[in-house]
């Protein structure tokens, strides 16, 4: 399942909190991020002075529901997640599972990449979670939210390369059992 950004500021499929969040086109505001950034998304806190805003797009586990609901689906989501320089912004990227009667089933959040794990350099480290999709899930949301600790005029929490990968447990186990 692929979600769906664009390199716009119209934030098609995307919704948002505050207009704070800027999709990053071809990177060049930040040059030194250039080696490490490699997808058509990347996303930044925003040019507004503002401490948090937050990005999300849901999506729909129809395909998925008889596997899920006989509690045999696992999930990984990953990304690619930092900042700039010695800023001390950053951005949590989150996924949430949901019933059909939008009862909060599971939330599953990367671990934050903060300007002491990049040295006080700009760049972007990759975080991935794994597990059990929530039994009777029938929605999943992709939350990022920028979080800005620094005293500069922008939030630079960064991330970029989100992916969410659903598989059958049966055959994550037998990549396991070939792994000894």
């Amino acid at each position: 399942m692929e979600l769906v950004c664009t390199t716009s500021n119209d934030y098609p499929y995307w919704e948002y909190t505050k207009p704070i969040v800027a999709t990053v086109t071809g990177y060049n505001a930040f040059p030194s991020l250039n080696e490490t950034l490699s997808g058509n998304c990347g996303f930044w806190g925003g040019k507004v002075n503002d401490p948090s805003g937050a990005l999300y797009q849901y999506m729909d586990l129809k395909y998925y529901s008889r596997l899920i609901d006989s509690s045999a689906a696992h999930f990984e989501l990953s990304a690619f997640v930092g900042g700039i320089e010695s800023d001390g912004d950053y951005s949590l990227v989150s996924v949430g599972f949901r019933s059909s009667d939008n009862k909060q089933l599971g939330v599953t959040s990367l671990e934050i990449v903060t300007n002491i794990h990049r040295n006080n350099r700009s760049g972007l480290l990759l975080r991935r979670e794994t597990g059990i999709i929530p039994k009777y899930s029938k929605v999943f949301g992709i939350a990022f939210e920028f979080m800005k600790m620094s005293d500069g005029p922008y939030n630079n929490g960064l991330a970029d390369d989100i992916q969410l990968i659903i598989r059958p447990i049966e055959h994550i186990n037998k990549t396991f059992d070939r792994v000894t």
